[in-house]
């Protein structure tokens, strides 16, 4: 349990020489003051990763074969109704509406999820159609199914993924941002290499709309 929760504070605004620790004051939710006589919800006592333990239950139980459903932006769009649900629980042992708006983000994240992977799916076999219309292959094409999973790439994370020499991954990588499937950006030393029409289905915020049969942006000209 610790271990997660260093694993799930790395890198956020949450991350300190503390994180995966276990908490030695109590956590509150909805505090104006930030005094916990003030907070909406006092949870119980300790532990922060709830969330995370519902994905990884789901998962155990089989409903989920992979963890691609997250529960916390949806939350976080209806904060406010999220703390009232939480102090109704604590006040008045009110379960059932709590259990309701739960079910209620269950079922939105999931229905958006849908829509972000069946996209995903659209633009791997269109950069598919793109790289054989140009008869790339091997490295190009493998690099290129690789960036669904991971939008942003630097040509050292290449080497290492797939064991080839520099000038084989510099050759992959010039030929995708020349039909479009990847854009370079100075970083350091190198260059960064993001799929915009990926990072663009994943980044869209919680109920955006998403073509899913759209063309990729490099096909409408962007």
């Amino acid at each position: 349990m610790r271990e997660l929760q260093e694993l799930l504070a790395k890198g956020a605004k949450s991350d300190n020489p503390q994180a995966g620790d276990i908490r030695s004051t109590q956590v509150f939710i909805g505090s104006p003051t930030r005094r916990i006589e003030d907070a909406r919800f006092v949870p119980m006592p300790p532990g922060r990763i709830g969330r995370l333990l519902v994905l990884l239950q789901m998962m155990s139980r089989g409903l989920l074969s992979q963890p691609l459903l997250s529960v916390s932006p949806w939350f976080e769009r209806r904060r406010p109704e999220y703390q009232d649900r939480l102090l109704g629980v604590s006040t008045k042992g009110d379960w059932d509406d709590w259990i309701l708006f739960f079910c209620q983000d269950i079922e939105e994240s999931c229905e958006d999820a849908l829509l972000r992977v069946k996209r995903l799916v659209n633009v791997r076999q269109r950069y598919r159609s793109l790289l054989d219309e140009h008869r790339y292959s091997g490295l190009s094409v493998q690099t290129a199914m690789y960036l669904i999973g991971q939008p942003a790439v630097t040509a050292s994370m290449l080497r290492r993924r797939f064991g080839k020499s520099p000038s084989a991954v510099q050759h992959a990588l010039s030929r995708l941002v020349s039909v479009g499937i990847l854009r370079a950006y100075p970083a350091g030393r190198g260059n960064l290499y993001i799929a915009p029409d990926i990072h663009k289905v994943l980044a869209a915020p919680l109920g955006a709309a998403i073509d899913v049969s759209a063309p990729l942006m490099c096909e409408r000209g962007e």
